[in-house]
């Protein structure tokens, strides 16, 4: 009996190669090898199957980051983990979905759009606030702000006419920004302790 998850796993790849507005719900039960009936059952309508399929994204990148925050050692190490799966989320975002979604489910987008970007700042801020509390950040530093720039800084790199995918992708690329911004963040005392916890280059 096919489950749930694996419907909305599935639409959610063919939405990232194809496009929502292409695929019907045709398009998905052969995908699936399963009729339509089979997917009505679990789910009503393409609709609610987006909203579940956008809600799926979200809560994949709610698990990276609290994977990263359980696997740190301090607010260094988690603020480069933190980048790292922020980059990567960059690097994997579908703009089609984004487009189509703005474009013919207008409420969906406004939402999840809404929750990305609450979940990506208050990440931040968090980090931020351990950063302070234990020495390791700079007092003076607006974490609200920090963590906008910083956020807005792994967005929309796709449409970018100066760095390449491949550069974006790279551990020259998540080190930099990680010095850029952590030498803004950390006292004197801890700036020299940057680099042990960048990524190795291969």
């Amino acid at each position: 009996m096919i489950e749930k998850r694996a419907i909305i796993s599935q639409t959610g790849d063919l939405f990232k190669k194809y496009g929502i507005k292409s695929i019907t719900m045709d398009d998905i039960s052969r995908a699936m090898g399963v009729s339509k009936k089979t997917i009505y059952q679990h789910i009503p309508d393409k609709t609610e199957l987006v909203q579940l399929v956008v809600e799926q994204e979200l809560n994949q990148l709610k698990d990276k980051l609290n994977k990263a925050k359980d696997s740190s050692d301090d607010p260094i190490h988690q603020f480069v983990q933190y980048t790292k799966v922020m980059n990567e989320f960059s690097h994997d975002y579908s703009y089609v979905i984004e487009y189509d979604l703005n474009k013919y489910y207008p409420q969906i987008f406004s939402f999840i759009k809404e929750k990305y970007i609450v979940l990506l700042i208050d990440t931040v801020v968090e980090n931020i606030i351990f950063g302070k509390k234990t020495g390791v950040y700079r007092k003076d530093i607006d974490e609200k702000i920090f963590a906008k720039i910083h956020v807005s800084n792994a967005k929309h790199f796709s449409d970018d006419q100066i760095l390449t995918k491949e550069e974006h992708c790279s551990p020259v690329y998540l080190n930099e920004v990680c010095r850029l911004h952590l030498k803004g963040l950390l006292t004197d005392k801890w700036e020299s302790k940057i680099e042990k916890y960048l990524t190795k280059p291969n």
